[in-house]
């Protein structure tokens, strides 16, 4: 009921913005923190919940307490480290900052790209919502960190500013390695990925996919990441209806990949391309969520974006009727797959919702 709540409001929230061009206007982060109010406090004020929740507390002390060596040892990246220190300065050691901190940073990063680059701020909060990125950033609070910087980043890509976009990887990969992955979204926006080449391209990788995870594996090996080796690999329920929504989306967006182009000038079209590779790179990692560990994480690096494709997609449809069919068709599917995910496999260890207090 907590999150059923919080999330109505929140969409609410954000179509009262839309609806009196609030977000137009200059105060912008004084409307991202507004909208974002309902979802920080049901972060912030969590008590045990999500699946990595006391493993966050294990790894603070483990570094608080520790020598600066110690710290060092236990692979934390240093940016999340001076993070830490700076909470700890400002407002004390109790680990509950920590999570008030860490949701307010991801959240309003979330809602300030929403309301600065969507299409539609109300479907893609709604998106935000459905597709469990809020629930799951619950728990891997590092990468989900790393996601928003990538997402503020985005922009310096639409407007051919590599340098720019290369510092923001590279900081967001200083709160989480994982983030490093994304420059090669560089590289699609070079080599412009058509429906034709994404389809060849996801084929080839399905049908190397064995070889493809020996390779990860093996190079997983040297890596800090050598002990998740043996588990942790996606074959659930969920995995697979993963797949099925991220193929969806790519479908989705091949399909009406010329009248996007065709219907866009200029920096649009440089938009719907970049989301168009990210959106490609997001159905691989889910490919591979079944053979090498940890990847359907790796996934919220360039699942993150769809956020923004898929309003990009609906205000390019020029038919009415068929663009809200799409939109009645897009709501109840994202319906019926946070329903399965949250109620019925029971994901991110987020049910029942418990506070501090």
């Amino acid at each position: 009921m907590v999150y059923t709540f919080s999330g109505i409001l929140t969409v609410l929230l954000t179509a009262v913005m839309v609806k009196t061009k609030q977000y137009e206007r200059k105060q912008l982060w004084i409307i991202t923190i507004i909208t974002a109010l309902p979802l920080f406090l049901v972060a912030s004020l969590r008590y045990g919940i999500g699946t990595d929740y006391y493993e966050y507390i294990v790894l603070l002390k483990s570094f608080r307490y520790g020598t600066i060596k110690h710290t060092f040892s236990v692979n934390i990246e240093p940016l999340f480290y001076i993070m830490d220190r700076l909470t700890i300065r400002l407002f004390g050691t109790n680990y509950q900052w920590f999570f008030v901190v860490t949701a307010g940073g991801i959240l309003f990063a979330i809602f300030y790209v929403i309301y600065r680059d969507s299409e539609n701020p109300v479907e893609s909060t709604f998106l935000y919502l459905m597709m469990t990125f809020f629930l799951s950033s619950l728990n891997a609070i590092r990468q989900h960190m790393a996601c928003c910087i990538l997402l503020l980043t985005l922009k310096y890509l639409y407007d051919n500013r590599p340098i720019k976009f290369s510092v923001g990887v590279i900081i967001a990969g200083l709160f989480h390695y994982s983030a490093f992955a994304f420059l090669i979204v560089y590289i699609l926006k070079m080599i412009k990925v058509t429906p034709r080449k994404a389809i060849v391209l996801t084929t080839i990788l399905f049908v190397l996919r064995g070889l493809v995870a020996t390779i990860a594996l093996t190079l997983l090996k040297y890596t800090r990441y050598a002990r998740y080796l043996g588990g942790n690999v996606d074959y659930t329920t969920v995995g697979i209806l993963g797949l099925i929504i991220q193929l969806a989306i790519l479908l989705f967006a091949s399909y009406y990949y010329h009248s996007c182009i065709e219907n866009s000038c200029g920096r649009d079209a440089k938009i719907f391309e970049v989301l168009y590779g990210c959106q490609m790179m997001a159905v691989w990692c889910t490919m591979l969520s079944g053979v090498v560990p940890l990847i359907s994480r790796v996934k919220w690096l360039f699942a993150y974006p769809s956020i923004l494709l898929i309003p990009f997609i609906l205000k390019k449809i020029p038919n009415w009727k068929e663009r809200e069919l799409i939109k009645f068709a897009i709501i109840c599917a994202f319906l019926i797959y946070y329903y399965i995910v949250v109620y019925v496999v029971g994901s991110y260890g987020v049910l029942p919702y418990r506070a501090i207090f």
